[in-house]
């Protein structure tokens, strides 16, 4: 019987665009994109902490595809200071190149960027993919209805009385 590397189908899945997320999530290594509309603010909560990130649409150049990614504000500071840099500032969105962003420890805490221009022009196809798109502000507000509505099912219904006693007369 041959030996199947199940690692290498599901890389080629995904390199293909028949796997993978809606959103664009940063692995370990290098992560090309080209940001083409944004930023919005994009607070929220992860386990009960406050978590801040700018909300932006990118094409993901591993699959070609215009997903919404959740920058974090690190990230962020690496990408004004390339605004403002002499040989790479730039005005307007989209961006007039693509960045590879490098990530070290991706998923933890103690994740490390770095960010590099690369020059790559927009194809028609790209733009008009983009104009297609839902409203970046019309993603955010179903996710914020969603969160409201999760949060809503999991809500405690009334208060608890510690001195209520039940019909039985026996305190609880």
């Amino acid at each position: 019987m041959a030996k199947t590397d199940l690692s290498a189908v599901l890389e080629a899945a995904e390199k293909s665009g028949l796997v993978g997320s809606d959103y664009l999530k940063i692995k370990d290594g290098k992560n090309r994109m080209r940001l083409v509309d944004g930023p919005l603010p994009h607070p929220g909560k992860y386990q009960g902490r406050p978590t801040f990130r700018m909300l932006w649409y990118a094409i993901d150049r591993k699959d070609g595809q215009i997903k919404p990614f959740f920058m974090p504000y690190s990230v962020f500071k690496l990408l004004a200071a390339l605004q403002t840099s002499e040989d790479f500032a730039f005005e307007s969105i989209p961006m007039p190149y693509d960045v590879i962003l490098t990530a070290k420890g991706a998923g933890t805490k103690e994740v490390e960027y770095s960010l590099l221009p690369t020059r790559k022009e927009l194809g028609s196809e790209e733009l008009l993919a983009l104009v297609e798109k839902k409203p970046l502000k019309d993603v955010q507000d179903a996710m914020r209805a969603k969160e409201a509505n999760r949060e809503a099912e999991f809500a405690p219904q009334g208060t608890f009385d510690p001195d209520a006693v039940p019909d039985d007369g026996i305190p609880l």
